[in-house]
């Protein structure tokens, strides 16, 4: 009795703890990224040995950044803008590399993505927007180490959700 009761147990676990394929299932969404550069220096003049906080200029006077700089190194909080004076993207660095909260823009000045990134590495919760609808979400979800992971969704124009599944796991 006992070796039938064992290999039944036995058994049933196994197909208990089967993987279930989810190749069937839909992809994690396809998001496409602004690029943000990991690591930024300036292309400004006789900046190594700058510190504290810089405001640089283009050519017509229109201010083109400003935030702190450590020996000419991005360090702290900076805002780069167009040349129109709209903000293309705010965020932090850590010697020189994007380190923190992050927000990018459309140049149309509507939000892009917004999320935070941990040694230039996407880590923890991001959302990026329709181009054409202000604060309109279009994906949202987790990043662990620049990888989707955990739920994400996606929205239609008028939010409505059109995804809804676990990436990465």
């Amino acid at each position: 009795m006992f070796p039938k009761l064992f290999t039944t147990l036995f058994c049933f676990s196994l197909l208990a703890c089967q993987t279930v394929d989810n190749s069937e299932d839909l992809p994690c969404p396809e998001v496409v990224l602004s690029g943000l550069a990991c690591k930024k220096s300036l292309d400004e003049p006789n900046i190594e040995n700058l510190s504290g906080f810089q405001t640089f200029y283009y050519s017509d006077g229109t201010i083109k950044s400003q935030g702190n700089l450590n020996n000419g190194i991005l360090h702290g909080f900076w805002i780069f803008k167009s040349s129109t004076g709209q903000i293309l993207s705010e965020g932090n660095y850590t010697n020189g590399r994007l380190d923190g909260f992050w927000k990018v823009y459309w140049e149309n000045g509507n939000l892009r993505e917004e999320g935070h990134y941990q040694n230039c590495l996407k880590n923890g919760f991001w959302k990026f927007y329709f181009e054409e609808k202000s604060n309109a979400v279009k994906h949202e979800g987790n990043y662990q180490n620049d990888q989707k992971n955990g739920l994400w969704k996606s929205y239609d124009i008028h939010q409505n959700i059109i995804y809804n599944e676990t990436c990465g796991e």
